[in-house]
This record gives structure tokens, C-alpha cells and sequence, in this order.
């Protein structure tokens, strides 16, 4: 029972991870191309990466669910449906925030590793 709650509290994590993640990063997107800036900053960058590790958490937390409880196979889906209906609703809540604030924290963010070449690979430009 615990290793059930565990993997349910891990997918409701990731599904609501990626609502907020995606919505800020369409926000800042949207609201950078309305007003004619690029590239996109450091924090769009750690949005699309959250928004990635996110989308492969939903993925190895069903997979688990799936397999090691194959009786409650109603409930999962059940349980994945009311999710992305959760995370629309986030993902809206998200989105709809001024986008100015999105674009404020994107501009303010300067994150580098250190090593240029690595920076670039993972999109992150000053």
C-alpha cells in the first residue's frame, strides 16, 4: 500500500511539474515573440528542462503503477485522467499570470556551469 501511494504522490508531482513548468515557458514564449526579444533566457531554458524530466517521471510512474498493481487498472487511468484535467487547470492558471512576471524572472536569471560548450548544450546563453 505504501509503495502504491508513493508511486500515485510521484505521478501527481510530475503531472502538476509539468503544468507549471510548461505554462510559465509558453508564457515567457508568447510574451518574448509579442515583443520582438530572442534568444530566451536561462530561466526558459530550466522550464523546458523541469517541463522534460517532468513528461519522463509521468511515464516511469505509470509504467511502475501498471506493472506492479495490474488489479487497479481502472483506478490508474481514472487517476490519469483526473490528473491532466488538474493539469490544464494549472497549466491555464499558469499561463494567464502576467507574463511580464514570467519575463521579469527570465531576465533576471543568469545561470552558467562554467564550461561554455556545456552551456550551450544545455541552452543556457548570456
Amino acid at each position: 500500500m505504501i509503495l502504491y501511494l508513493t508511486l500515485i504522490f510521484g505521478l501527481i508531482l510530475s503531472y502538476i511539474g509539468y503544468a507549471i513548468s510548461n505554462g510559465r515557458a509558453d508564457a515567457i514564449k508568447d510574451y518574448r515573440t509579442h515583443i520582438g526579444q530572442h534568444p530566451y533566457r536561462d530561466y526558459w531554458h530550466v522550464m523546458l528542462w523541469v517541463t522534460k524530466f517532468s513528461l519522463i517521471g509521468v511515464g516511469i510512474f505509470d509504467t511502475l503503477l501498471f506493472s506492479f498493481f495490474k488489479n487497479k487498472f481502472i483506478f490508474i487511468i481514472v487517476y490519469n485522467v483526473i490528473l491532466v484535467i488538474i493539469s490544464i487547470l494549472v497549466w491555464n492558471y499558469n499561463y494567464n499570470d502576467p507574463q511580464h512576471n514570467w519575463y521579469k524572472k527570465d531576465e533576471s536569471w543568469k545561470i552558467s556551469i562554467g564550461i561554455d560548450w556545456i552551456d550551450h548544450l544545455l541552452g543556457i546563453h548570456h
